[in-house]
């Protein structure tokens, strides 16, 4: 499968989250053709954010959602510290995106594609 832009990705995670109820917004914009994705999803039980990233993996490994591959980090992030960690992102690639989840009534692995190791 090929991999989708990642302004295509984003736009459609963000469309298909809000279209189900959810809401969701670009919260930075990076290189509309290859930026690597983060996710940021707001944990209303605990008033912290779960924080995807891209996954790296060996081989020829391939999403069937839209060709990428996601980790969840175990760490829950309140809202300054989750800004320290993009800005610690932004210092060593500033052309990535952040897709920020407010709520949304799908579970993740009906989003994208997360990885057994995390």
């Amino acid at each position: 499968m090929a991999r989708l832009t990642s302004d295509i990705f984003v736009s459609g995670l963000v469309r298909q989250i809000n279209a189900a109820g959810g809401s969701a917004v670009i919260a930075r914009k990076g290189s509309p053709e290859a930026g690597a994705i983060f996710i940021s999803h707001w944990q209303l039980t605990d008033r912290k954010y779960v924080f995807y990233e891209p996954a790296l993996v060996m081989g020829e490994s391939v999403s069937p959602i839209g060709g990428r591959l996601f980790r969840q980090l175990e760490q829950r992030y309140a809202e300054d510290e989750l800004a320290e960690r993009i800005g610690r992102e932004a210092s060593f690639d500033p052309d990535f995106w952040v897709v920020e989840i407010e709520h949304c009534p799908l579970p993740m692995e009906v989003l994208v594609t997360l990885t057994k190791d995390g």
